[in-house]
This record gives C-alpha cells, sequence and structure tokens, in this order.
C-alpha cells in the first residue's frame, strides 16, 4: 500500500459540440481515441469516461453534448492545462470545464 499526501484530483469535463458550429463534428469514438492517445502519452494512469452535458443558454434553449470525462491525480498544473490545450485544439473546443479538488490518494 502507498499513499500520495497532498495530491489533486483533476475532473476535465469535454463537451464535443463544435466551437463554431454548435453541433458534433467528430464522432465520439475519434475524439475518445484522441483523448485516450494523449492521457496514454504524457500520463502515468487516467480514468476515461463518457457521457452526457446538459446545458441551458441564455434564451433558455436547451442542450445536450456527447461529453468526455477525465480523472487525473498526482500531476501538476502545468501538466493538466497543456493537456486541455491540446484537447481545445484537436476537439476545436471554445472552452472545457476543470475541476481541482486537493485530497489524498492511497493504493490498497
Amino acid at each position: 500500500m502507498f499513499t500520495f499526501d497532498n495530491s489533486n484530483l483533476y475532473r476535465i469535463f469535454i463537451g464535443l459540440n463544435d466551437a463554431e458550429t454548435h453541433k458534433q463534428e467528430i464522432s465520439d469514438n475519434d475524439a475518445m481515441e484522441i483523448v485516450k492517445s494523449y492521457c496514454y502519452d504524457h500520463f502515468e494512469g487516467a480514468t476515461v469516461s463518457h457521457g452526457y452535458g446538459l446545458y441551458k443558454h441564455e434564451d433558455g434553449t436547451k442542450v445536450q453534448e456527447s461529453t468526455i470525462i477525465v480523472e487525473l491525480f498526482y500531476l501538476n498544473d502545468d501538466d493538466v492545462q497543456d493537456f486541455i490545450e491540446h484537447v481545445k485544439y484537436m476537439l476545436n473546443q471554445e472552452s472545457i470545464g476543470l475541476v481541482k479538488i486537493p485530497m489524498q490518494v492511497t493504493f490498497a
């Protein structure tokens, strides 16, 4: 068993609607492969899953979009920001949601 004290969990939400067209231009599978490939090449591990984001515009219009959720820990903020910038470029995203949670990680 080993423990990482003073670690962070980074939970990243990547909606798949295109920044310009506001429609999904890259398939779920292709987007997932882009994300997983980066994670394999740059991180020791990651949890990558698929979900559906719900959003209501200011005018009341409701939108649902496929969303990739990535969870990472024991990294630094710069590594996470590099990942976000890469994914924003590759998937043509206006923004990507990031939640940073301080925590302790134990592998038992």
